[in-house]
């Protein structure tokens, strides 16, 4: 008898755990005259009083359970089914009380008792589970498997588990399909060994199993206002989670910070407490407060309070732009902005007043925008802009652009747009521009209009030649390397008497770009200077030497402190004219050809003089007394 009261706690059991994944369950009990029978000297239904009393004390208190009982009242009656307690929480006692009153008498109408557990829990309707305890087959007119087949078919989520008592092989097959053909499980207790074993089963498949905690505890997704579809999955939603503090403030700075996946949904890994999610989107946020814990799932989806711009850029009227290149900013009231390139945008703004500005180039839209909650809003803005293209060469006869040109195109307003190259497209508003080509010091100036929506081109000729210069020690050479200057002067001297500095560069073979005329090439190397007069001519490059007349001191002052270098010739006065001078022991420079003087004074307070004499072209090396 030990067993077979381990086989029903093992039964009831089933129910406590089973009902842990359904709404509501039914025990329905065998009460037909067979249950006086006695197994070790005790009556099954007493058996089957004391061990529900016994395992009903275990159940949760909120547990949905009944009890229905047929056989119970008449001896021949197949009616004789009766819902003696209805599913509810805290009906244990209720149970354990009905089923001691409970006196067998009649048949087994096992089948239709357990489809009235069926109606009474909605099966049709609700997750459903019923446990039949019976020591006997049906009785009545009717087909438990067939029964069992409607109901698993009409139920939402139906089973049945059946544990029999004392059954025979033949007689647990037909009353176990009421198991097998709604997912249940058929326990039978015919003898030591497989009651055993069914207790042993049984635990195992309804003893409450320990759920692993999720790796992820909190799933967030969002929609851009109350009522609005999600996301889709090509948007980016931005997740960041804080500590929830007092009256729905949150703690800086967040926890963790995650991005919509698939769709808008994120999930985090977060321990036990509360939190406070924002979403953000472009210039629209939304928030939410959750509360976690470590061993379950919890899932929020956040409603922004947002809409939709989608912004179109148009060069004019009637025409799209196609251009990459359009500015977006997109500012809400706060001041926030969104800015992006294209030529279009959408954006997800919070509802309100919004200004949207397109840009292009020097053209420049603004256009206000009211935008509600889940809209989305369509906004054309007309830039009024324009393309001009402009190529430029150094002479009528150049076959190529060149890419050295300065653009300075300047409108009505004073604004200037500068770029360089020998071909370039510059985005303005429509509007009438002066355009000033620049080669090195070349430039001419001419005027164009840009009309709204077109494309204009224009070809500009700065009329340009090249001078190329070197610097000679003397005719033929030497070429001076080291430190060369050049300055490029004005051919005639100004109102004040001085020629302009045109251009000036610091190495041998500078490239001057002039335009065409007279000029005077001025070559200077430490003390020593000549010029050269010489004319350019447009695409036509010309080659100016200037010759120094002069050669290279080389000086060795072993001692010395201050070093001067004088002119050999005295003036009236007697006084010789200083040509450079330096500290140190050694010096190197560039001096005009003739004789010298080197004054030095050492670093013991004695002076020295010596004569040098320089030739053109060549190196000289001096060391001073």
């Amino acid at each position: 008898m030990n067993r077979l009261l381990a086989c029903l706690a093992g039964a009831t059991l089933l129910v406590s755990t089973s009902v842990a994944h359904a709404d509501k369950a039914i025990i329905v009990l065998d009460a037909s005259g067979s249950m006086w029978g006695q197994i070790g000297g005790e009556a099954k239904i007493t058996i089957a009083r004391d061990t529900l009393a016994d395992v009903l004390k275990t159940v949760p208190a909120d547990l949905e359970l009944g009890l229905i009982a047929y056989g119970h009242r008449d001896k021949g009656s197949c009616a004789d089914i009766e819902l003696v307690v209805p599913p509810a929480a805290g009906t244990a006692t209720a149970i354990a009380e009905a089923a001691r009153k409970i006196s067998p008498k009649g048949k087994t109408p096992l089948s239709d008792a357990v489809r009235e557990a069926a109606q009474a829990l909605r099966s049709t309707e609700e997750k459903a589970t019923v446990i039949l305890i019976t020591d006997g087959i049906e009785t009545c007119d009717a087909d438990p498997c067939a029964v069992a087949t409607e109901l698993e078919q009409s139920g939402v989520d139906f089973t049945v588990h059946v544990v029999g008592f004392g059954l025979s092989s033949e007689e647990g097959q037909q009353v176990a399909c009421l198991a097998e053909n709604t997912g249940g499980k058929y326990i039978s207790a015919g003898n030591g060994a497989a009651l055993a074993e069914a207790i042993t089963e049984t635990v195992a498949e309804t003893a409450p199993k320990e759920q692993p905690a999720p790796e992820k505890n909190l799933v967030v997704t969002s929609r851009p206002a109350p009522g609005a579809q999600p996301f889709s999955e090509t948007e980016s939603i931005r997740y960041d989670v804080y500590v929830a503090g007092d009256g729905g403030s949150y703690q800086e700075p967040a926890v963790e910070i995650n991005y919509g996946g698939k769709g808008s949904a994120a999930e985090f890994a977060l321990p036990a407490g509360r939190y406070v999610v924002v979403a953000s989107k472009d210039l629209a946020t939304g928030s939410s407060e959750v509360t976690l814990t470590a061993d379950k799932q919890s899932a929020i989806d956040i409603a922004f309070n947002a809409g939709f711009i989608e912004a179109r850029a148009l060069s004019a009227e009637g025409q799209p732009s196609d251009d990459g290149g359009v500015r977006w900013d997109i500012t809400d009231p706060d001041g926030d902005t969104d800015i992006n390139y294209g030529p279009t945008r959408r954006v997800l703004v919070d509802a309100g007043e919004t200004s949207v500005t397109g840009s292009l180039g020097t053209a420049r839209t603004t256009v206000p925008v009211t935008v509600g909650a889940g809209e989305t809003v369509p906004v054309d803005v007309v830039l009024g802009s324009g393309k001009l293209v402009l190529r430029g060469k150094r002479s009528e006869e150049a076959t190529d652009y060149d890419s050295a040109i300065r653009w300075d195109v300047t409108g009505a307003s004073g604004e200037t747009v500068t770029t360089y190259g020998g071909e370039v497209t510059i985005d303005l508003a429509a509007g009438d521009y002066t355009v000033k080509a620049s080669l090195g010091e070349a430039s001419v100036e001419v005027g164009v209009s840009v009309p709204a929506g077109k494309t204009v081109e224009t070809t500009v000729v700065v009329a340009t030649g090249r001078a190329i210069a070197h610097a000679y020690f003397a005719e033929g050479g030497p070429v001076v390397t080291a430190g060369p200057r050049f300055d490029v002067l004005a051919a005639e001297p100004g109102s004040d008497g001085e020629r302009a500095v045109i251009a000036t560069s610091y190495e041998d073979g500078a490239s001057f770009d002039l335009a065409p005329g007279p000029y005077l090439m001025r070559a200077s190397s430490d003390a020593a200077s000549a010029e050269a007069g010489f004319e350019v001519k447009a695409g036509a490059p010309v080659e100016v030497i200037v010759v120094l007349d002069a050669g290279l001191l080389a000086i060795s002052a072993p001692g010395g402190d201050f070093l001067e270098l004088f002119g050999s010739e005295k003036d009236i006065y007697g006084k010789q004219k200083s040509v450079a001078y330096t500290y140190g022991e050694s010096w190197q420079l560039t001096v005009p050809a003739g004789d010298y003087v080197l004054k030095v004074r050492k670093t013991d307070g004695s002076e020295s003089e010596t004569p040098a004499t320089v030739k053109a072209g060549q190196r000289t090396e001096v060391t001073a007394n």
